[in-house]
């Protein structure tokens, strides 16, 4: 069991606020069963995505990277209520189409990229000179009436990654994943030690308690554009777990694999901005990942794990937010928003 695992089971084990519904995590894993069977392929395949690269080289291993150091905070201060996309949330106009959520981050690189502007290059970003602020602010300008989240804390971890590249591993994303010998959690370590913006780890009931949101989905991410084949091949891939942010552990309440305190429902529901660590934000997220767990448990297939089901129920819950679709009305998405937490972490 890895690290991050055990620490999700003691989170759930101890949690007051947020309890794992293990009939609902049962039940999740019939619906994802039945979800497997008919959608095949299109379960969990990361290159479908449109604003995702087609091309498996170490150029867009730098792609990944990139994109991963970037993935937090991109919940909206106008659309309190989740009631879609809210016309003023930050968001990126790209080949006709406007993106807001992490599709915006997706499609800011991409338009730079477009435009000749090598920002997938960790030399690049991680020289003022070459790339200044406002170059990086020119790129996440948004083409709505809400500016990008946490910019200053963006350029920042840009900055402060591409030297940890440039000092650690010969400047390239490639160079680290050759170190680690298809190791996943070989790759964690290596992450922790020089990358501290990675260092997911909340403190709980005395515990330091390992949530690695952004480290392991770097890993899933290289894992699933490259087929668990060449750069993408870990070994030990079943051990990473769900990536606990606030969109699937809100849509695991929907599907009653979760159950929410009056208490923490009633913050939810009055869109009360919460402290990263505060401990009902600790428990959401540790639940979250033992949830997953089970469910992927009770649905025992083969070559069925945790980054998969994440994937899945991401995507479901994207969906679900633009249709108005709930499969239980009472819980609906809009019912119960998601946590409000800015965090450089998720």
């Amino acid at each position: 069991m890895s690290r991050v695992l055990e620490d999700s089971h003691f989170i759930a084990s101890n949690s007051k606020n947020v309890q794992v519904n293990t009939e609902g995590c049962h039940q999740v894993a019939s619906w994802i069963q039945q979800q497997l069977d008919t959608l095949g392929p299109k379960f969990a395949n990361w290159q479908d995505h449109e604003l995702h690269p087609k091309s498996q080289d170490s150029h867009t291993l730098d792609w990944i990277f990139l994109i991963d150091i970037l993935n937090f905070s991109f919940w909206s201060d106008a659309d309190t209520r989740d009631s879609g996309n809210h016309p003023a949330r930050f968001g990126v106009r790209y080949k006709g189409n406007l993106y807001t959520g992490y599709w915006s981050l997706c499609a800011a690189i991409n338009k730079a990229l477009d435009n000749n502007i090598p920002i997938t290059t960790p030399s690049f970003y991680a020289n003022e000179t070459l790339c200044p602020d406002d170059l990086i602010a020119s790129i996440f300008a948004s083409d709505t009436k809400e500016p990008v989240p946490l910019l200053d804390e963006r350029i920042r971890i840009m900055r402060a990654s591409g030297k940890a590249l440039l000092k650690h591993h010969r400047g390239r994303f490639v160079h680290l994943l050759e170190t680690c010998n298809h190791s996943a959690q070989k790759f964690l370590e290596l992450l922790l030690q020089d990358f501290p913006d990675f260092r997911d780890i909340s403190l709980y009931k005395g515990r330091d308690c390992y949530i690695l949101k952004r480290a392991q989905i770097l890993v899933a991410e290289t894992w699933a554009c490259f087929h668990g084949q060449s750069y993408g091949r870990f070994d030990d891939i079943d051990s990473i777990t769900m990536f606990a942010d606030y969109r699937v552990p809100q849509i695991l309440w929907q599907l009653g694999c979760l159950d929410y305190s009056s208490e923490f429902e009633s913050r939810l529901r009055k869109s009360e901005l919460i402290a990263h660590n505060d401990p009902m934000e600790i428990e959401m997220r540790g639940c979250s990942i033992w949830a997953v767990e089970l469910v992927r448990q009770a649905a025992n297939r083969k070559n069925l794990n945790a980054i998969m089901i994440d994937f899945f129920l991401w995507d479901m819950a994207k969906e679900w937010q633009a249709t108005g679709y709930s499969p239980h009305q009472e819980r609906a998405l809009s019912s119960v928003p998601s946590i409000r937490v800015r965090s450089i972490y998720y």
